[in-house]
């Protein structure tokens, strides 16, 4: 079980793992059917496996050919004690933040 990633679009998503599991790109092998069972509680895509798949190994293929690992970029470019612009980890900007929020 894994989670959609920020940004992408489920339906575009379920249509790629379609495609890539019984479309002409062949790339996946081991999928059955590809369905989506999201409802108002939650987004839910599943994945049907042949009895014979290597469910880890489909997996790495879909994290391979879909958009199920993503990267995205953040500019953590912040003004320290309102003076000194820095880029700082994601440790910084919550220190700095919960010191702005206390003050």
């Amino acid at each position: 079980m894994c989670q959609i990633p920020y940004q992408v679009n489920k339906a575009e998503l379920i249509s790629k793992i379609a495609d890539l599991a019984m479309g002409k790109e062949r790339k996946v092998d081991g999928i059955r059917d590809v369905r989506d069972e999201s409802d108002r509680e939650g987004v839910r895509v599943v994945v049907d496996l042949k009895q014979d798949a290597f469910p880890k190994k489909v997996l790495n293929q879909l994290f391979k050919h879909t958009e199920l690992q993503k990267t995205f970029h953040i500019n953590m470019l912040a003004l320290v004690d309102g003076i000194q612009p820095q880029i700082l980890g994601l440790k910084g900007v919550l220190e700095h933040f919960i010191e702005h929020v206390e003050w």
